[in-house]
């Protein structure tokens, strides 16, 4: 990535060559393709132009990369793009006239600044003014997302094109006030306005209406709803974002309706605490109770229980011997999902609790409450460790080996190195007594460790003991099951498959014959993603299982196929290099291209 003093140096050599179209713009993608991200702040310095250019081409790339906001040479912010405050009027009125909208709101923005949502406004009311569908709703959806309506407009805006409306006043509602915590009321004059139109008040309503309204709303329909409708209307009423009241809210729903208020309850469930505030969470936690529905009095809890509550109720539960409520109580609590990440609450078992557990029923803390078991810099369970050691409960070592493995010595996670320190030494005495099993519990151990979970690997290997004995420390014992490399091969995290291909590009005559049997699995990393490290010493491995006919011939298409790589971090001296080393094993193997040419005639002559 180029620094901005450089990306400004090459831009100036580019600009002053005058290239033609197809020419300038093949410069100016290499030099993006270098600069990544920092490209797009200076885009002030060609855009406009290179628009007036009017290519396609230029065109295409221009828009891709421009950007409002810029950067000169020493890093600082142009204000404006600097003295060319007539670019940046002229973007603005290019993308109007082509309808590039997104552009659009963007350089309005920063033409107009914090004065944006008030010209927006303005531009509203004058297209408004003409009376035409189609200008109106050009500058509806140019100007998304940046108006902001009042009262007033926004009751004229709907009684001349309710079909527009709708959409553009839910995206263009003013901001509530900070601190009033959702009291007051949006827009209230359009809220009755369109009492009529079912769908858009109901709509409006759970985006404007105030706390104190929806609470009054709320106690009339528990007073006059049906049974049957009474979910279905709350949930019709039920603001978003919900306020801060919403536990003592769904309280109330189930004390005066009982279980008629459940489906509602268990869709909208929710506690606003804040530091020490309760938020309705108790209340709301004995309407459940008195209700019955242990399910849901489980997942409040876990949803929204600070840790202590959540451990004392797991705590009564094991005192009475109930197994039901234990089970309800496992697991994860609320979560928060978007493309490509996720999110889950998980309370904490505390030390003494799992200690009670594992004493009490062992199976359920291996099993439903595992994944409460969040060994880190809150909890770090010596006494759990130590009862789980002397018991030889093997499978609740490992699974927490696979939490303490990850743990560096920074943050407070010193904490966890005394937990890590006696597990590392029950597996230091099991590799001298059985290196075989040593072999098949430690693929265990690092096959449960989740992916993404190491993020300073080097760190790690100086604070860690258990990561140091499992990681780096031991790799030729695993060559004594075929199965603990299998496992590597196949574990979720990178770092464990890297022990499986250390082992296996080991000097040892077992290696290459795991590596040929394995092949499959093996070559998985000529073509998938790797540190540049770790795919050297895939590639160690993958020589050592090369020496087998059937496995070279596997590993050769495999490589030829992952020259064609468009990656421009993959090591391609390394795999032509691999590729000639099994070339060389297996001769028979070569492509016609590949077969080495003497060219004795040609050689006698000139000798001659």
């Amino acid at each position: 990535m180029l620094n901005l003093k450089t990306l400004h140096a090459e831009l100036d050599s580019i600009l002053a060559a005058e290239l033609d179209n197809a020419s300038l713009r093949r410069a100016l993608e290499e030099l993006r393709g270098r600069a990544k991200g920092s490209f797009s702040l200076v885009s002030y310095r060609f855009a406009r132009d290179l628009l007036e250019r009017n290519d396609v081409g230029l065109r295409s790339f221009v828009l891709g990369v421009v950007e409002p906001y810029a950067l000169d040479a020493r890093g600082k912010r142009v204000h404006r793009w600097g003295a060319n405050e007539a670019d940046l009027n002229w973007i603005l009125r290019f993308a109007e006239e082509q309808n590039e909208d997104d552009l659009f709101r963007s350089f309005f923005y920063a033409v107009h600044e914090r004065d944006a949502p008030k010209k927006a406004t303005k531009r509203i009311a004058a297209a408004l003014a003409t009376g035409d569908a189609s200008t109106l709703g050009r500058e509806l959806e140019r100007l998304r997302y940046i108006v902001r309506f009042d009262d007033s407009l926004a009751i004229q805006l709907y009684e001349s094109f309710p079909s527009l409306a709708r959409n553009a006043i839910l995206s263009g509602l003013p901001f509530r006030r900070y601190g009033d915590r959702g009291k007051s009321e949006l827009l209230p004059r359009l809220l009755e306005r369109v009492r009529h139109d079912e769908d858009f008040f109901f709509a409006l309503y759970r985006r404007t209406a105030g706390e104190i309204r929806w609470k009054r709303d709320v106690a009339r329909l528990l007073n006059e709803s049906l049974p049957a409708e009474l979910s279905i209307e709350l949930e019709k009423h039920h603001l978003s974002p919900a306020p801060t009241s919403v536990g003592t809210v769904l309280a109330e729903v189930l004390e005066k309706r009982g279980t008629d208020g459940l489906p509602y309850v268990r869709k909208k469930l929710g506690v606003h605490r804040y530091g020490l505030g309760d938020g309705g969470f108790k209340r709301l936690q004995e309407a459940v109770e008195a209700v019955g529905d242990d399910a849901l009095s489980a997942q409040l809890l876990r949803s929204h229980g600070r840790p202590a509550e959540y451990n004392a109720a797991v705590l009564d539960a094991l005192n009475r011997g109930n197994r039901t409520r234990l089970l309800l109580l496992a697991g994860t609590g609320g979560e928060m999902n978007f493309p490509g990440l996720s999110f889950a609450r998980v309370p904490p078992l505390e030390d003494k609790v799992a200690l009670e557990m594992l004493s009490r029923d062992p199976e359920l803390l291996r099993g439903p409450f595992r994944r409460n078991l969040f060994a880190g810099y809150r909890e770090t369970y010596p006494r759990l460790v130590k009862a789980a050691i002397e018991r030889e409960d093997h499978d609740l070592i490992d699974f927490l080996a696979s939490r303490f493995i990850t743990r560096a010595h920074t943050f407070g996670g010193g904490k966890a190195q005394v937990s890590a320190e006696l597990i590392s030494r029950e597996f230091e005495s099991l590799l001298e007594r059985d290196a075989s099993l040593f072999a098949c519990r430690a693929a265990r151990v690092l096959g449960q460790v989740p992916p993404y979970s190491i993020w300073n690997y080097d760190r790690l290997l100086t604070t860690n003991r258990l990561a140091r004995l499992l990681y780096e420390f031991s790799p030729a014992a695993f060559l004594s099951s075929e199965a603990a490399l299998v496992d590597l091969l196949e574990a979720p995290e990178i770092h464990a498959q890297r022990v499986a291909f250390r082992a296996l590009s080991l000097n040892d005559k077992r290696s290459g014959a795991f590596a040929a049997q394995h092949r499959r699995l093996l070559g998985a990393a000529l073509l998938r993603p790797l540190h540049r490290r770790t795919r050297a010493i895939a590639f160690d491995a993958i020589r050592r299982g090369a020496s087998d006919r059937a496995a070279a011939e596997f590993f050769l298409r495999q490589a030829r196929e992952a020259a064609y790589l468009p990656s421009r971090r993959y090591p391609m001296e390394e795999l032509i290099h691999l590729i000639g080393d099994i070339l060389m094993m297996h001769p028979e193997l070569r492509l016609e291209d590949e077969k080495p040419r003497v060219f004795r005639e040609r050689v006698s002559r000139m000798a001659r």
